[in-house]
């Protein structure tokens, strides 16, 4: 069990910061441990309670093992019982047990894939996350939903596995290219996986968004930067409200709502395009520059 120091438990895989660092909450601790990362509080402001001591303990935590979601989530329950207040910002489960934040993971990779198809795509691949993650499951099942839903059968070439790293990006974008017929668009279930598709395309001459277009998930600073269609799920929101549902429990304050959600939203940029015949017809020539690339 955690002692009486208030927490934020995250599962983001960058900082909260922005809103969160200058919520009540003086100081936000964070730690990139592969599964969960804590957030806590540090040093509460007066206007917290004048029953806190002046300075809470330093975050002590080790990393956490890969594992499958179920025991993540067993995980999570046990590991993180508290007297203190804590509070879960998109936790590794299903359906928290106590005070949570999350973001719609689901609805979000709906939007990514329905932008494809309005956009006549019917070849889409995905590239997904780590096995362990529970938002990465949520993000695929979106995807397989969607397609089957307008009647787009799911082509197990076009289905890659990822690791939400730029790495894996890039070895399931040069087994994508190398197909007979190759996609016309990605759905990369997180940004680091979407930027080593460009990689890769750069390298083979494919052109975004003429010849491929790309979706995100995240919107991390360097998807502007690649002019990126993605998903936004508003990470320095998710820890704005849990630092503010964290402060309402250090003082007492019932929360309105255990469980508060923050909506994704598609942010539409360049690497997204109609598909035209013309481009459909540039077919042959996309095959071989993969190919003459890949032989280098």
């Amino acid at each position: 069990m955690l002692s009486g120091i208030p927490r934020l438990l995250c599962h983001k895989r960058r900082p909260l910061k922005s809103k969160a660092a200058r919520s009540p909450v003086a100081k936000i601790t964070y730690t990139r441990a592969p599964s969960v990362a804590i957030v806590e509080a540090e040093r509460p402001v007066s206007s917290m309670t004048s029953k806190l001591p002046s300075r809470i303990g330093k975050l002590g935590t080790s990393p956490v093992q890969r594992m499958d979601p179920l025991d993540a989530s067993k995980q999570y329950t046990s590991r993180f019982s508290s007297v203190a207040p804590v509070v879960a910002v998109d936790p590794n489960i299903h359906n928290p047990s106590g005070p949570a934040v999350i973001a719609t993971n689901f609805e979000g990779a709906v939007d990514a894939t329905n932008h494809l198809i309005a956009l006549g795509h019917r070849r889409i691949a995905f590239i997904g996350g780590r096995d362990d993650l529970i938002s990465a499951h949520v993000r695929r099942e979106a995807f397989e939903q969607t397609m089957s839903s307008v009647g787009i059968p799911l082509i197990p070439d076009l289905m890659r596995k990822g690791e939400f790293t730029t790495e894996s990006g890039i070895e399931a974008a040069k087994e994508l290219f190398s197909i007979d017929q190759p996609p016309t668009a990605i759905f990369a279930a997180n940004d680091q996986s979407a930027i080593g598709v460009i990689k890769v395309a750069e390298a083979a001459g494919i052109r975004i968004p003429e010849d491929l277009s790309l979706v995100g998930f995240d919107n991390i600073p360097e998807a502007a930067y690649h002019d990126l269609t993605t998903i936004d799920q508003f990470v320095d929101q998710l820890g704005y409200v849990g630092t503010v549902m964290l402060v309402k429990l250090i003082k007492g304050i019932p929360l309105d709502n255990e469980l508060e959600t923050i909506n994704t939203k598609l942010v539409i940029r360049g690497s997204s395009k109609s598909l035209t015949k013309r481009e459909t017809g540039n077919k042959t020539g996309f095959m071989s520059s993969v190919k003459g690339t890949q032989r280098r």
